[in-house]
């Protein structure tokens, strides 16, 4: 098969592959021997019945939290489900900026999302309808900082301090449910993991800002050395073929 005919399809064979002295396979040994020798080399040391005593620990590492991983992608998908049908019912359009690349920061996942979904849902009861919700992230020096914006359906006629107390409403004149008694859950729940909660009014405007500690991104697993030296030649097999 003319694996160089489709590069883009298959780089793992045409393109140089740094954990294997940066071959590229289909050059060392050609159309025929590109496949099995990269299946031999690279596939069953990291996956299969011969692994690396490194790619085995890595593989055990997975293994054992797969429960725990797996319990928190079903919810994180089921939120964002969640999310997007009442978002799509109170008739708001989510802008998101910042997401081109990772930000990491030390936060408690449970506890973040928590402080998030007080938001969106503060957003989706009281935004003014037909209107977008800007949800941006952004590293700043040592913060990482998520902010959300959304145009209020009624008067913001209350300062910044009074709207974070409990059970303190939005607009004095309406009688429906409150958010000071979520807004003040959620700062406190920032304020536990040593972030920053604050909120901005201007006229209808409303935002808000979730700071916490940035931290760098985790290092990548060193590469083992293989101890092996890149085949001179297809496997004989393949030559004989």
């Amino acid at each position: 098969f003319d694996w160089t005919a489709y590069p883009e399809k298959f780089p793992g064979l045409c393109t140089p592959d740094e954990s294997y002295h940066g071959i590229t396979y289909t050059e060392r040994f050609g159309l025929e021997g590109a496949f099995i020798t990269k299946a031999t080399a690279q596939l069953m040391r990291d996956f299969g019945s011969i692994q690396s005593p490194q790619n085995a620990f890595y593989l055990n590492l997975g293994l054992e939290s797969l429960h725990i991983r797996m319990k928190r992608h079903c919810e994180n998908a089921q939120a964002v489900a969640e999310y997007e049908e009442r978002l799509e019912k109170a008739y708001l359009e989510v802008v998101l900026n910042g997401l081109e690349s990772p930000t990491f920061a030390m936060v408690d996942g449970n506890l973040t999302w928590r402080v998030l979904s007080n938001l969106l849902s503060n957003a989706c009861k009281y935004s003014q309808a037909n209107t977008r919700l800007y949800i941006d992230i952004k590293k700043e020096a040592d913060l990482v900082t998520v902010s959300m914006k959304n145009i209020s359906k009624d008067a913001l006629n209350i300062p910044v301090e009074e709207l974070m107390e409990r059970f303190v409403r939005g607009d004095s004149s309406r009688h429906t449910e409150g958010s000071g008694l979520g807004l003040n859950i959620a700062q406190s729940l920032v304020g536990l993991q040593k972030g920053k909660f604050s909120l901005e009014i201007e006229g209808d405007l409303f935002k808000a800002y979730v700071k916490f500690p940035a931290t760098e991104p985790p290092a990548p697993p060193a590469e083992e050395p293989t101890g092996e030296e890149p085949l001179d030649d297809a496997p004989e097999e393949m030559q004989e073929e």
